[in-house]
């Protein structure tokens, strides 16, 4: 009897302790994700210099259709969608990291200049519509039929990164903004 309440006593205690470390690792990984997307939020939504016209660029193309090889036609056609369509995902998501982090900003700032909020929300609003736009082109023709709109979504959303890097550095040092602008 004592051999058993001893192991009970022990199994528990081990469980206990799994909990505690996987709860632990649980904590950690939620902080280390939550990190990430505020520094996603930080940098400027899109993609490295070249990085989209290589997605949507027919030069890939035309090297494996050369090949004569139908499987891997079909193989690039399917990896070269799926890459445009996380491109496009992920745009999306980083334009609403934007919006996200502006808002509060906005919330905070006593001096909104209606006309920037404006100009802030059409290019918002802009942006979404492309990407929803670019979501349906890809799928029904593919990524290198949205060359052009792919290309303009990339730059809207890289101004918009720069934008909304500007008024963060307005919201975290007004004094200096209003003393430069006082010259």
């Amino acid at each position: 009897m004592l051999i058993l309440s001893m192991s009970i006593v022990i199994g528990i205690l081990l469980m206990a302790m799994l909990f505690f470390l996987t709860a632990r690792d649980w904590v950690e990984k939620r902080k280390r994700t939550e990190e990430a997307k505020l520094t996603e939020a930080d940098e400027t939504a899109g993609c490295p210099e070249g990085f989209v016209e290589r997605i949507v660029s027919r030069d890939d193309w035309e090297f494996v259709h050369k090949t004569g090889s139908p499987g891997l036609e079909n193989l690039f056609r399917k990896e070269r969608k799926d890459v445009a369509l996380t491109w496009v995902r992920e745009t999306a998501s980083g334009i609403r990291e934007i919006m996200k982090q502006h808002s509060a900003y906005a919330r905070q700032s006593a001096d909104l200049d209606a006309g920037t909020e404006a100009k802030i929300m059409f290019l918002y609003g802009e942006l979404r519509v492309l990407c929803g736009a670019l979501t349906l082109l890809i799928h029904i023709a593919g990524p290198m039929h949205a060359r052009g709109l792919a290309g303009y979504a990339s730059k809207l959303s890289q101004r918009m990164g720069e934008t909304q890097r500007a008024l963060q550095a307005v919201a975290k040092r007004p004094e200096e903004v209003y003393e430069m602008g006082s010259r």
